[in-house]
């Protein structure tokens, strides 16, 4: 019997330990978000690992039904955890999706509003655009637009 509650509080004790662990969001500098459990600079710490040395310890003097019970809430809170890292990563999605959605109406306004449309040499010289390569050029700010924010994004 005392064989089988020490092989249970070992079994819960490396489950615990493979289940937690801190999560660090950070933003490249292109602006995508990036999730890990290691810290790099500039990240933020958004989850953190809440375990505590001695509730391992004491994990392995429960008997039968308490090691079941505090099996259940662990897993519960490492579900709890993973929503909100989800929902975390929803928002940080829906942010850019805005962004690129702002950023392509500012590009089509700038290309509808134009007398004459240019674009930058590899030297850094403007090259102005035919009319016809400018009309291309606000069809494809129009579609990019529409990709990015929707087809209702007049």
């Amino acid at each position: 019997m005392r064989w089988t509650a020490m092989i249970s509080a070992l079994v819960l004790t490396g489950l615990a330990s493979v289940s937690y662990a801190d999560v660090y969001r950070s933003v490249d500098p292109d602006g995508r978000v990036h999730y890990s459990d290691r810290w790099v600079p500039g990240s933020e710490l958004i989850h953190v690992d809440k375990r505590h040395p001695s509730s391992e310890v004491a994990a392995a003097h429960l008997s039968g039904d308490q090691a079941k019970l505090a099996a259940s809430n662990e897993k519960i809170a490492t579900g709890q955890a993973q929503v909100a890292t989800e929902r975390s990563v929803q928002q940080d999605l829906e942010k850019a999706r805005l962004t690129q959605c702002k950023d392509a109406k500012d590009k089509y306004q700038k290309a509808i509003q134009a007398r004459r449309v240019f674009r930058t040499t590899a030297d850094g010289k403007k090259e102005y655009l035919s009319d016809a390569e400018a009309e291309q050029h606000r069809v494809k700010a129009r579609e990019d637009m529409d990709l990015s924010c929707g087809t209702q994004a007049h």
